[in-house]
Parts: C-alpha cells; sequence; structure tokens
C-alpha cells in the first residue's frame, strides 16, 4: 500500500489549562493487493472533518509529574468511506515519592459503520506493539483479535536515575536526563459488542529506560512479556 495524508490543525486556548480546535483531512490510498481499499479501482479518496477539545495542566510538557492530559477528538468520514469516529485519550501523572512517579493513562477509539463496506480495513486496530500492548509484536496476534474500535490501559511507574541537567557535547550544550520504567498494558479491539470478552483481550508487562532529549519527549528502549 501507499498512502498520502495532509492534516492540519488550528486551535486556540480556553482559559489556563483548555483547547479547543478544528482539523481537515484529506487521505489517499492506493494498493496492489485486491480487498485493502473500499473502491474496485484499487484507489481510496477519504475526507475527514474534526474537532478536539483538550485539557492539560501538567506541571511539565516535557518531564511531567503531576497533572492531567487529556483529549478528545471527534471525526466524520466522507468519500469513498462513510463513518464518524471518536479518540479518547487521558493521562494521569501522580507524583509519589522523590524522583518517582505513576503514569495511568487510558485510549478508546470507536467508529460506526461495517469494516470493508464504509470503514476500510486499513482504519482497523490491531492490538500489540511499541505504542499499544508491549510484549507483543506488531501484527503478532493478527486478523481474529483485531477491530474498528479499541480500548488500551497502562500504568507506568518510573524512577528518575539522572535528573534533567546540562551536558557539554563538543560546542553543544544539551539539557538530558536518564528514567527507568516498568510497566503494565492491557488492551482490546472488535468489531461487534458481543466481541468484548476476557478471552479476547491481551495483557503485557516489562521494563525499560527513558532518554530524556532536546525537542522530544523521550526516547524509549522497552523489553516486554505477553
Amino acid at each position: 500500500e501507499e498512502s498520502d495524508e495532509l492534516t492540519p490543525r488550528v486551535g486556540t486556548y480556553l482559559g489556563d489549562h483548555g483547547r479547543l480546535g478544528g482539523m481537515f483531512s484529506l487521505f489517499r490510498m492506493r494498493s496492489d493487493t485486491p480487498g485493502i481499499t473500499l473502491t474496485p479501482d484499487a484507489d481510496d479518496t477519504l475526507f475527514r472533518l474534526g474537532m478536539w477539545l483538550g485539557y492539560d495542566n501538567r506541571d511539565s510538557w516535557r518531564n511531567p509529574r503531576s497533572g492531567w492530559q487529556s483529549e478528545l477528538e471527534l471525526w466524520w468520514t466522507g468519500g469513498d468511506g462513510r463513518s464518524w469516529s471518536m479518540n479518547a485519550d487521558l493521562r494521569r501523572y501522580l507524583p509519589t515519592a522523590k524522583r518517582q512517579k505513576l503514569l495511568l493513562s487510558n485510549l478508546v477509539s470507536l467508529q460506526t459503520g461495517t469494516v470493508g463496506v464504509d470503514v476500510p480495513s486499513y482504519y482497523t486496530y490491531y492490538v500489540g506493539g511499541a505504542n499499544s500492548i508491549r510484549g507483543y509484536a506488531l501484527g503478532e496476534l493478527g486478523s481474529p483479535l483485531s477491530g474498528k474500535n479499541q480500548g488500551l490501559g497502562t500504568a507506568e511507574y518510573s524512577f528518575n536515575l539522572v535528573p534533567l541537567q546540562r551536558w557539554d557535547v563538543w560546542k553543544f550544550a544539551l539539557r538530558m536526563g536518564l528514567d527507568m520504567a516498568i510497566f503494565a498494558d492491557a488492551g482490546i479491539a472488535w468489531n461487534e459488542p458481543r466481541e468484548l470478552a476476557w478471552s479476547r483481550a491481551r495483557g503485557g508487562l516489562g521494563a525499560g529506560i527513558r532518554l530524556l532529549i532536546p525537542n522530544i519527549e523521550m526516547v524509549r528502549l522497552d523489553v516486554g512479556w505477553s
């Protein structure tokens, strides 16, 4: 498959911590394999209109220890597909001890329509991978446990090993730090309500390190067990 996407976003502040905005997306997918696209000519074009509402009162954008970070997205999709979708992302940072914190996060993604008719197959979710359930390789669980909807939850406890501080590298001064974390992930993907069953849910445990570097929140190296 080959895809192109353009998704500009605009927004404004709501008070000190709120955010409100709109977005437009133009997405095109081309495939040389039958059954991937919604159209018989293997060339889909989707138009999407959406809005988002967020709340962020973290004590730091780069290395937060306390506060909430949440965002709700609503999308309408037209063109070769027809569906409504929602993404609800909720994160809570809790300081537990000196240089230690707990992160609790939850992501729910829902879509209307039928896969292969209104929703293209490339818009389905597959649990597993570095940004889903760590301990499973991306795509390892396959189509039987995939779906147009998903629910993911994570608990991560981190220890700061090296506080953010200045490091002089040649002629550059960088502010970097290092964390270690242990985590637990769980999630499920489904199409119909009857597929919301414990037998379809999966979980993972693991540990890793986080390199806190400029311009990026962190670089992660994780090891997970399914």
